[in-house]
C-alpha cells in the first residue's frame, strides 16, 4: 500500500490538540473548551486514514490486511503499556468496586468498545470522571470503530462506481443529523459516546482528503489564493472555542466550529501559519509523541487525584510525568515496533491485547481483588452503591415530563425537586406496598442537581433548564395534582466558603439574563422560592421538606483512616454522630419562616436525625446511614424513615 507524504504542520496541529486537552483536564476552570482537542484529532485522523484509502483504491493497491496491520502496529504498543501500568497502580490504590470498574474499562479499551461501556454507565450517581483513569479512551473506541466501518464502506462504493466525495458527504450528513436527533430524543451522552453520532467529524477530514487530491477550479481560485487568511481563520475558530467556550456544548452539533477550524488549517499547508508556527520543531516534537501523551495524561491525572494529589502544582507535576512517560513510550516502545514487518510482531501485539482484555474481565468479575480490600471498605462500598431510584416506580409521561410513579388510591401527590427528593422514593414505594388500601399515588418529577427554585442554576449543569421547571410548575398547578411536596439540597441556598466551593457554584439568573452569585443570588433565590410556594398554596396543599443534615462526617468513608498509598484501617473510636452545621440550621429557620408566611406545611427530618445539636451518621452496629456526604441510602429510607407517613395516608 502507498503511504501519504509526511507533513510537519499536521504534527504541529496534533500538538495544539493534545496540549489543549491536557490543559483542560488539568485546569478545567481556566480552559473550559480545551476538550475540543479530541474533535481536532478526529478530523486529522479522518484526513490521514481517508487519504491512504483513496490513494490506494484509485491505484488498485488497497489491502485490508495491510491497512489493519498498520493500525495494530501504530496503536497497540503504547495502549498495552498504558493499560497494564494503570491496572497495576489501580490494584495498589483503588477500592474493590473502583478496581472492578477499572477492569471493565480496561477490557473495553482492549476490545475498542470503551465508549459503549461508558455510555451505559452514565447517570447522576455514576462515578466522578476524575475517578475513572481510562475515561479518555472513549475516543480511541470511536476511532477504531471508524477504522472498521470506513474502509469497507469506501471500497463498496468504489466498486459500484459511486464517487468518493458523494459518499463522504452523504455519510457526513447522516452522522451529523444523527448527532442532532440524539441530543433531542436520546441524551447529550448518547450524542457524545455513540459512534454514529461522532463519525461525521472524521468524515469531515475524509472530505478534505478527497478535495486536496482533486482540487477544483473553485478551490484553486478561492482557498489557495487566500490560504494565509484561511489558516488564521481556522486557528481563530479553534482558539476562541478553547478559551471562551462554556455553554456552547449545550447546543447540538457545537463541534462543527472547531472541526471546521481544523479543516481550514489542514487544507492550507503552504500558509505562513502552517510553515512557521505549526511546523516549529517544538510543536512537531509534541505532535510526534501526542498519541502516547494522550494515553498517559488522564490515568496519571486521575490517579493523582484519587490518592489526594489535586493541587494546581500537583496537576502540573502529573502533566510533566505524563510527558516523560510519553517520550519513553514513543522512543522505546512505539518506534521500536511500528515499522517491524515480521508477522510475529503483529501476532504478539494481538495476543497481548487479548491478554489485557482477559485480565480486565478477571478484575471486573472480582477474581483479582485490590490491595485495599478489608471488611470496612466493603461496608463503605455497600453504602456508596446503595441507590435504586427509580427502583420499582413506573415511568409515566406527565405534561411532557418523564416522571416515576408509585401507585396508590385516592389523591395524587407530586414530589418535585432534585436528588434530595428522589432519595425518598424507596420509603414512599415501601409505604404504598404495605398500605395498598390507603397509600396515595406519588408522582416523582425530579432532576438531580436541579432545585425546583425558578432561576437557580449550577454553573456547569447541563440537565437543569428553565423549561423543565416550567413544565413541572404547570403539572403542579394542574387539576390532576392534589398535593405538592417540594424539597432540595441546602447547598443551593448556603454561601459555601470552603476553598474548593467554587467548583460547584450556584447562581440566580434574572429575567434580563444577569447572574447573581453568593449572598445576592441566595437572597433572590429565596424570594423566587417564596413566590412559587405562595402560588402553589393558593390551590394546593403544599409541603416543604427541609434538607437532611449533611457534611463530610456523614460520608461512609469517614469510618476509616489512612491513605490510598499506605492502606486503610478502621477508626477504633469513630463517632456515631456529627455536629449539625450552623449554616444549615440558619437556613432551616429561614425556610420554616418562609413556609409559615406562604401557608405551606413543613416536613422537618432534623428531629429524626438529630438531638442536642448532634446528628446520627450510622446505626448502633456501625452500618452507614448515608451513601455519600449528603444522600440518605435506600436501606435506611425503607426501614427507618417514617416522617412522610402522615401525608402518604397510613
Amino acid at each position: 500500500m502507498q503511504h501519504l507524504e509526511y507533513r510537519r504542520d499536521i504534527d504541529g496541529l496534533r500538538a495544539v490538540a493534545v496540549l489543549s486537552v491536557l490543559a483542560f483536564h488539568a485546569y478545567p476552570k481556566y480552559l473550559p473548551g480545551g476538550f475540543v482537542g479530541v474533535d481536532i484529532f478526529f478530523v486529522i485522523s479522518g484526513f490521514l486514514i481517508s487519504g491512504i484509502i483513496f490513494d490506494n483504491l484509485e491505484k488498485g493497491s488497497f489491502s485490508y490486511g495491510e491497512f489493519y496491520i498498520r493500525r495494530i502496529r501504530r496503536l497497540f504498543p503504547a495502549l498495552i503499556v498504558v493499560l497494564l501500568v494503570t491496572l497495576a497502580f489501580g490494584w495498589l490504590v483503588l477500592f474493590p468496586e473502583e478496581f472492578k470498574e477499572l477492569g471493565s474499562h480496561s477490557a473495553g479499551a482492549a476490545l475498542f468498545v470503551a465508549n459503549f461501556i461508558l455510555y451505559y454507565e452514565v447517570g447522576y450517581f455514576d462515578t466522578l470522571a476524575e475517578s475513572k483513569p481510562l475515561l479518555h479512551l472513549w475516543s480511541l473506541g470511536i476511532e477504531e470503530q471508524f477504522y472498521i466501518f470506513w474502509p469497507l464502506t469506501l471500497a463498496i462504493f468504489w466498486k459500484k462506481k459511486i464517487g468518493f466525495l458523494t459518499t463522504v458527504i452523504t455519510f457526513t450528513l447522516i452522522s451529523y443529523t444523527a448527532n442532532f436527533l440524539s441530543h433531542y430524543f436520546l441524551s447529550a451522552e448518547a450524542a457524545f459516546y455513540l459512534p454514529i453520532n461522532r463519525f461525521w467529524e472524521l468524515m469531515i477530514g475524509g472530505a478534505l482528503a478527497y478535495i486536496v487530491r482533486h482540487r477544483s477550479t473553485w478551490w484553486e481560485k478561492h482557498l489557495d489564493h487566500s490560504q494565509h487568511y484561511a489558516a488564521f481563520g481556522g486557528l481563530l475558530l479553534i482558539g476562541c472555542f478553547i478559551v471562551l467556550n462554556k455553554d456552547l456544548t449545550l447546543i447540538p452539533g457545537w463541534a462543527l466550529l472547531p472541526t471546521l477550524g481544523a479543516f481550514l488549517l489542514i487544507s492550507t499547508p503552504r500558509a505562513w501559519l502552517n510553515r512557521k508556527i505549526l511546523s516549529h520543531p517544538t510543536l512537531v516534537h509534541v505532535g510526534l509523541v501526542s498519541f502516547p501523551l494522550y494515553l498517559w495524561h488522564w490515568p496519571v491525572l486521575s490517579l493523582f487525584r484519587i490518592v489526594g494529589f489535586d493541587s494546581h502544582l500537583q496537576s502540573l507535576l502529573a502533566l510533566l510525568l505524563s510527558y516523560g512517560l510519553a517520550v519513553l513510550t514513543y522512543e522505546f516502545v512505539e518506534k521500536k515496533l511500528r515499522h517491524r514487518q515480521a508477522p510475529s510482531t503483529v501476532m504478539a501485539l494481538c495476543s497481548l491485547v487479548l491478554i489485557v482484555g482477559v485480565l480486565g474481565l478477571t478484575v471486573m468479575a472480582g477474581k483479582l481483588p485490590p490491595r485495599n480490600n478489608s471488611h470496612s471498605i466493603a461496608t463503605i462500598e455497600a453504602a456508596i452503591d446503595d441507590w435504586d431510584f427509580p427502583g420499582n416506580l413506573k415511568p409515566e409521561l406527565h405534561n411532557g415530563l418523564e416522571t416515576y410513579v408509585s401507585k396508590g388510591v385516592g389523591e395524587n401527590i407530586l414530589f418535585w425537586g432534585d436528588s434530595h427528593i428522589q432519595q425518598y422514593a424507596p420509603a414512599v414505594a415501601k409505604h404504598n406496598e404495605e398500605n395498598k388500601s390507603q397509600g396515595k399515588t406519588a408522582i416523582f418529577v425530579t432532576n438531580p442537581g436541579c432545585p425546583p427554585i425558578p432561576g437557580v442554576f449550577e454553573d456547569h449543569h447541563r440537565r437543569c433548564t428553565a423549561e423543565h421547571r416550567e413544565r413541572a410548575r404547570a403539572l403542579a398547578l394542574s387539576p390532576k395534582i392534589d398535593r405538592v411536596v417540594i424539597g432540595f439540597a441546602a447547598k443551593y441556598l448556603v454561601n459555601d466558603d470552603r476553598p474548593d466551593a467554587g467548583q460547584y457554584r450556584y447562581y440566580y439568573l434574572d429575567a434580563e439574563g444577569k447572574s447573581f452569585f453568593d449572598e445576592g443570588g441566595i437572597n433572590k433565590a429565596l424570594v423566587s422560592l417564596e413566590q412559587l410556594l405562595a402560588e402553589l398554596a393558593l390551590t394546593k396543599t403544599v409541603y416543604l421538606v427541609i434538607d437532611n443534615p449533611s457534611g463530610e462526617a456523614f460520608d461512609p468513608k469517614s469510618i476509616i483512616q489512612g491513605s490510598r498509598l499506605t492502606g486503610y484501617i478502621e477508626k477504633p473510636d469513630r463517632p456515631r454522630a456529627a455536629v449539625y452545621d450552623h449554616r444549615a440550621s440558619a437556613l432551616r429557620d429561614q425556610l420554616t419562616a418562609l413556609a409559615r408566611r406562604t401557608n405551606v406545611m413543613v416536613i422537618d427530618p432534623i428531629p429524626h436525625f438529630c438531638a442536642d445539636g448532634l446528628c446520627k451518621t450510622s446505626l448502633d452496629d456501625g452500618t452507614p446511614i448515608y451513601k455519600d456526604s449528603n444522600h440518605i441510602r435506600p436501606f435506611y429510607m425503607k426501614n427507618h424513615v417514617d416522617y412522610l407517613d402522615g401525608i402518604l395516608g397510613k
